[in-house]
Formats: C-alpha cells, structure tokens, sequence
C-alpha cells in the first residue's frame, strides 16, 4: 500500500506541492482515544494505516531527484524485480 500511495503521489503531483495524511481516528480531538476497528491478530486500524502513511512518507522523502517520472517497477516485498 505504502508503494502505491508513493508511485501515485509522484504521478498525480510532479511539481511537488503540499500533501497531508490523514489516520481517520486518531488524533480526533473529541475523541482522543479512538483507534478505530481492532485488526484480526492484534492492534487497531488507525495505527496500521499511521504505519502505511509514514512508510509512503519515507519513500517520497528517500526518492532520487533523477528517478524517472511513470517508471514501471515490479517489486517483492522491499525487493525490486524489474
């Protein structure tokens, strides 16, 4: 999820700009300890979807100014392919 939500931020935003993440549940104000549904085998949907954004975060922040725009990758888990 986290390579999709970086391949279409570097496609739909090109000249860069101003993005903001939202997790939903967390950090609502009135309802600070909210965490949304509880994930099958542990956790809580508002803090996996935090670990998601922050992970896209990092790909954006760690990609090369001189990467081509609309490269297709194929990847298995962290591993690129082709």
């Amino acid at each position: 999820m986290a390579q999709m939500i970086c391949d279409s931020i570097q496609r739909f935003f090109q000249s860069s700009g101003l993005i903001r993440f939202s997790v939903g549940h967390k950090y609502k104000t009135q309802n600070p300890n909210d965490r949304g549904a509880e994930v099958y085998g542990g956790g809580w949907e508002a803090d996996y979807a935090e670990m998601v954004l922050e992970k896209s975060k990092a790909m954006l922040e760690n990609i090369s100014a001189h990467e081509e725009q609309g490269e297709i990758r194929v990847v298995c888990g962290d591993e690129v392919l082709w």
